[in-house]
C-alpha cells in the first residue's frame, strides 16, 4: 500500500472488498504476525512476554502501529475512523472474513501467486475461473502438504493427461 500511494498519491489508492462471485463471498488470504511463548518458559518469563503482548495491543499502541507502520490492528475493539484511515478501514474490515495462512506455507510464493491472478484477469489475458484454477494448481505446486486439504473448484479442468 505504502509503495502504491507514494507513486500515486495517497489518495488515488483505495481498498474495497471484493465482489460476489458465482461461487459466493471471496474470502483474502491474511497472514499474520504472532508472538509465540514457549512452554518451556518460566513463569516469570511468561509473564513478562504476556505484558509485552497486551502492551502491544492496547489501544494506543495498536493505534500507533497503524498509523507509524501500517499494521492492520490485532485489538478487535479498535475502532478505526473510516473517514480518516479509509484504507486500513477497509483491510480491517477484510481481515474479519480472512483466511489466514498457516505460518508454514511459503507466504511469498502463494503471494506472487496471487499478484498473477490479479494481473492476468486485470489484463484480459485469463477468465477469473482459470486465474482461480491456476492460482489453485500453484499453491498446491508450492506447497505440496496441502494438496489433500486442497479443493480446486469443480468447474476447473482437469490438467491431469491420460497414460
Amino acid at each position: 500500500m505504502p509503495v502504491l500511494q507514494e507513486a500515486l498519491g495517497e489518495f488515488a489508492v483505495g481498498v474495497a472488498s471484493l465482489p460476489s462471485g458465482p461461487a459466493g463471498s471471496p474470502r483474502s488470504l491474511l497472514s499474520v504476525e504472532a508472538l509465540m511463548l514457549s512452554t518451556a518458559s518460566s513463569a516469570q518469563q511468561t509473564a513478562v512476554a504476556l505484558e509485552i503482548a497486551q502492551f502491544l495491543t492496547n489501544q494506543e499502541q495498536a493505534t500507533q502501529l497503524m498509523r507509524q507502520v501500517g499494521h492492520v490492528p490485532a485489538n478487535r475493539r479498535l475502532e478505526i475512523n473510516r473517514q480518516i484511515y479509509p484504507a486500513m478501514a477497509g483491510f480491517v474490515l477484510e481481515a474479519r472474513s480472512a483466511v489466514t495462512l498457516p505460518n508454514h506455507l511459503p507466504v511469498q510464493a502463494i503471494t506472487e501467486l496471487g499478484d498473477l491472478a490479479y494481473a492476468t484477469v486485470l489484463s484480459g489475458l485469463l477468465t477469473p475461473l482459470e486465474a482461480v484454477c491456476d492460482f489453485g494448481r500453484g499453491v498446491i505446486e508450492a506447497a505440496p502438504d496441502l494438496a489433500a486439504e486442497a479443493a480446486l473448484p469443480d468447474t476447473c479442468p482437469d490438467t491431469t493427461e491420460d497414460t
